[in-house]
C-alpha cells in the first residue's frame, strides 16, 4: 500500500456575495478556512457562487482570480496597496486600494502587469502631484491607457 499526500497551499481568500468564505489553492480548487491560521493573501469580494458546486462561468472566473491572485503575491507592493478586489456584476475587477480613496477598475485578469505598470505611471507622475484622493476612479482596463475620474466638487 503506498500513500501520497499533496498538501495544497492557498494563494487567494475568497468572500461570496451571501457572506460565506474560502481559500483556493494554485490550481484553484476550493479550500476550507482555517481556525489556527491566519494567511496573508490577497483578498477577494463579491464572488457570485455560493454553493459548493461552482458553475462553468465561475470556473473561469476562478482561473482569473487564481491569475491575480499570483500576480499580485509576486508584487510587494501591489500587494500591500491591494486591501481587496471586488468582483462586479460583470465579472471583472476593482481594486479597493490601501492608500487613497478611489477605486481601481481592472477589468478581467488579461494582461495584468501592463495594466499594473500603467497604474504605477499615474501614480508616480499624476497622483504624487495632485493627491491620492483627487480621483475617484482609475480605470486601467483599456489598452495603452489610463483614464481618470475626478471627484465631483
Amino acid at each position: 500500500m503506498q500513500v501520497r499526500v499533496v498538501q495544497r497551499e492557498p494563494i487567494a481568500r475568497i468572500f461570496t456575495a451571501s457572506g460565506e468564505s474560502f481559500y483556493i489553492d494554485s490550481a484553484g480548487h476550493r479550500l476550507p478556512l482555517s481556525d489556527r491560521v491566519a494567511v496573508k493573501l490577497p483578498v477577494f469580494t463579491g464572488f457570485p457562487s455560493d454553493g459548493r458546486k461552482i458553475k462553468e462561468i465561475d470556473k473561469r472566473l476562478l482561473g482569473d482570480i487564481r491569475l491575480a491572485s499570483l500576480f499580485l503575491s509576486k508584487e510587494p507592493f501591489w500587494m500591500a496597496q491591494a486591501a481587496q478586489i471586488a468582483i462586479t456584476h460583470s465579472r471583472e475587477f476593482e481594486m479597493i486600494p490601501t492608500v487613497g480613496n478611489h477605486l481601481v477598475e481592472l477589468g478581467d485578469a488579461s494582461n495584468l502587469e501592463e495594466k499594473f505598470g500603467r497604474l504605477m505611471v499615474f501614480y508616480k507622475q499624476v497622483l504624487s502631484r495632485a493627491g491620492m484622493d483627487k480621483y475617484e476612479r482609475i480605470k486601467v482596463q483599456y489598452d495603452k491607457q489610463v483614464v481618470g475620474v475626478k471627484k465631483k466638487s
